[in-house]
C-alpha cells in the first residue's frame, strides 16, 4: 500500500513557518529580513503560495534558528495525529472538515 498525504507539503512548510516566527518573536518583515526577501515572499510562504526550494528553506531555518528538518514536520497541536498506524494526519477517525484527509491507494 502506498500512503499518498494529501495536506500540500506547501501548507505544512508555511504552518511550521508561521509557528517558529511567532516562537521567536518575529514579524514577517523581521523574518523577511533575515532571510533577505520581501515580506510578501515570507506571507505566501506561511499561506502556502510558494514552493520554496531547499535553498529557500535552508536560509529559512537559519534565519529562525531551527533545523531545517522542524520545516518539514508534521507534528504539534497545528496538524492532527494519527488515528492508525501507518496514516498521518488522520486525526480522531471522524471524517474530515475539508477534503485534505490522507488517502490510501493500491
Amino acid at each position: 500500500m502506498l500512503l499518498v498525504i494529501a495536506m500540500d507539503v506547501r501548507m505544512v512548510v508555511g504552518t511550521n513557518v508561521r509557528r517558529y516566527r511567532g516562537d521567536a518573536g518575529l514579524s514577517q518583515e523581521g523574518l523577511a529580513a533575515r532571510m533577505g526577501v520581501d515580506r510578501a515572499y515570507v506571507s505566501g510562504l506561511e499561506l502556502g503560495r510558494r514552493n520554496p526550494t531547499i535553498l529557500t528553506l535552508w536560509h529559512t531555518a537559519l534565519a529562525l534558528k531551527v533545523p531545517p528538518s522542524k520545516l518539514l514536520e508534521i507534528d504539534g497541536p497545528l496538524f492532527s495525529r494519527p488515528s492508525s498506524p501507518g496514516l498521518i494526519g488522520a486525526g480522531s477517525g471522524a471524517p474530515a472538515a475539508s477534503s485534505r484527509s490522507p488517502k490510501i491507494l493500491p
